[in-house]
C-alpha cells in the first residue's frame, strides 16, 4: 500500500510539482540498525500513532518532525526527538529510546508548536498579537489581517467565503 500525502510528479519545463492525498507516510520505523526490516506508518500530521516497542532505527519522511514518546495514549509521557529526515537517528539504543518508545506525532516542520512556550507563535508568522489569523491544521497561515479589524469572527467568514467560493456559489444560484 502506497500512502503518500505528496504524489510527486515530474514535469520536464515546470519541474516538480505535488498533487496532495489524505493519508501521508509520516514516518519510518525498522527493527533492525541502519535502516533494516523497516516498516512505514500512514496517518494524518498531528494524529498520536502507537507503534511496536523494540524501535532500533527511526526516520521521518521529508517535511516531518516527529517525536517519539514512551507512552502509548494520547502521546504524553517522556518525549524525545525530533526525528526529521535530515537528521535520522540510526541506533535509538544511543538515546535510550529503543525498548521504550510506545508511541510518535509528527506534523509538518514548521507546525509542531503545539505549546507556545516562549510566546513567540505570532511573530514567527509575521501576526501581531491582536491581528485576525487563518490557520491551516497544519500549522500554515493562510490569511493575515494587516491592520486590526473589529470585527474579525465576521472577515474570517468573508476571507472563507471567498477562499471557498461560497460567494460566486450563491450568487450562481440566485441569479
Amino acid at each position: 500500500m502506497v500512502c503518500l500525502r505528496r504524489l510527486p510528479l515530474l514535469v520536464a519545463s515546470l519541474g516538480a510539482l505535488t498533487v496532495p492525498t489524505y493519508a501521508a507516510t509520516l514516518f519510518q520505523y525498522c527493527v533492525d540498525r541502519n535502516f533494516q526490516n523497516c516498516h512505514s506508518i500512514c496517518g494524518n500530521a498531528g494524529q498520536c500513532i502507537p507503534v511496536p516497542v523494540g524501535l532500533t532505527s527511526a526516520r521521518a519522511a521529508s517535511g516531518y518532525n516527529c517525536y517519539i514518546f514512551n507512552e502509548n495514549t494520547l502521546c504524553t509521557g517522556n518525549r524525545g526527538g525530533p526525528v526529521t529526515y535530515d537528521d535520522r537517528h540510526y541506533d535509538l539504543a544511543v538515546f535510550g529510546w529503543d525498548d521504550i518508545t510506545q508511541s510518535i506525532r509528527c506534523g509538518i516542520e514548521s507546525s509542531l508548536d503545539y505549546h507556545d512556550v516562549y510566546r513567540d507563535w505570532h511573530a514567527s508568522r509575521e501576526v501581531d498579537e491582536d491581528r485576525c489569523v487563518l490557520v491551516d491544521p497544519d500549522g500554515y497561515v493562510l490569511w493575515r489581517s494587516m491592520k486590526m479589524v473589529p470585527d474579525c469572527e465576521g472577515k474570517l467568514m468573508r476571507v472563507l467565503d471567498k477562499m471557498l467560493s461560497r460567494v460566486e456559489i450563491n450568487l450562481a444560484i440566485n441569479q
